[in-house]
């Protein structure tokens, strides 16, 4: 998932997301890439600029993100001309390996008119859905961890962080489901994007270059204990 950017003259705090899966190991290498120029660019994170990302798509597979994707912002600001040439421009410079991303957030009231809008884009442009559960942790019992590791990394006491919803956890089809039960979405339409969910998987075959391990061997810190048990004895 990186961070974007309309262009790096452009110094703002704000910035989209953008899910990017490698197809094959040219994909890897591209996304590897497209991280390295990010860091590179960072304005407080590290950003990939639209104008660098059409020449490094070739292996991605590509899809709109999550509530903060550029296009599900411009639907919340119902700005649907630009929604529509965002949806196009994403497929072209991706050779139509591009989806647009539902998910299933029964709290997340703004998150029905996102979907609602990826439905329409999807019908008029002829842009497949997918779906996910956009996961940031591995079940309910989890969300208030979540809060706690965010507040240490945003300097804020606990009173002051942000609950995250529920349907963040680890998803599959069965809550995903759910989640769509709970919010009225419509059920045919969620079972094409499961379906379709399935053939992007199957597309992304990109392996790894290196997997070498590169965590080290802490050997100094038996070192350590090994002079604390003597010197304690």
């Amino acid at each position: 998932e990186f961070y974007t950017n309309i262009s790096y003259e452009n110094k703002t705090r704000d910035r989209n997301h953008l899910i990017c899966l490698a197809m094959t190991d040219e994909g890897v290498r591209n996304i590897n890439r497209l991280q390295n120029i990010a860091v590179h660019n960072r304005y407080y994170k590290p950003i990939v600029s639209h104008e660098i990302l059409p020449d490094y798509t070739e292996g991605i597979y590509a899809t709109s993100a999550c509530s903060l994707g550029i296009i599900g912002q411009m639907i919340l600001k119902n700005d649907f001309l630009s929604a529509e040439e965002y949806c196009n421009w994403f497929a072209d410079i991706f050779n139509e390996n591009f989806a647009l991303e539902l998910q299933m957030h029964p709290e997340y009231k703004e998150q029905s008119k996102i979907n609602n809008g990826l439905v329409t884009l999807s019908e008029k442009l002829g842009i497949p859905l997918t779906v996910s559960s956009d996961a940031h942790f591995l079940d309910e019992s989890d969300r208030d961890l979540r809060r706690i590791i965010q507040c240490i990394a945003w300097h804020k006491l606990y009173k002051d962080g942000q609950d995250s919803l529920k349907s963040n956890c680890l998803g599959n089809s069965d809550i995903i489901r759910m989640n769509a039960e709970l919010s009225g979405f419509d059920m045919d339409i969620i079972e094409k994007a499961i379906k379709q969910t399935e053939k992007i998987a199957n597309k992304c075959n990109g392996n790894l270059c290196d997997t070498d391990r590169k965590v080290p061997d802490f050997v100094k810190h038996d070192e350590f204990n090994k002079f604390f048990n003597e010197l304690v004895l």
